[in-house]
């Protein structure tokens, strides 16, 4: 199952960007439409990654930037498509940042 959505739209409006929480894995992933159907990847496995929340934009080459939770080590991440692959940072770890405590699927 998948949880904790974020939609972008390109500068032409389309296609369709999504970052999301994979419940099964427990893992950040990330999906477009490339014009026949979705391409799927995971952007960070490393814990419990993505849940909670999630926050897709696309910059001005339509390079996707997601920050997102890693519940695992409660800190604050952030992650950008270079062209070439992910590359994915800890933005802050000082204490219980970047989760909010909900209930969980």
């Amino acid at each position: 199952m998948y949880y904790y959505t974020s939609l972008a739209l390109d500068s032409s409006g389309y296609p369709p960007h999504i970052s999301y929480f994979d419940n099964t894995n427990h893992d950040l992933k990330y999906a477009f439409l490339n014009g026949t159907g979705w391409t799927t990847t995971v952007v960070d496995s490393d814990g419990d990654v993505g849940g909670i929340v999630s926050s897709l934009a696309l910059d001005l080459k339509g390079f996707p930037h997601i920050s997102y939770c890693d519940y695992t080590n409660t800190a604050l991440k952030y992650a950008f498509r270079n062209g070439t692959g992910w590359t994915t940072t800890t933005v802050d770890s000082d204490g219980n940042v970047g989760a909010i405590y909900l209930a969980r699927p």
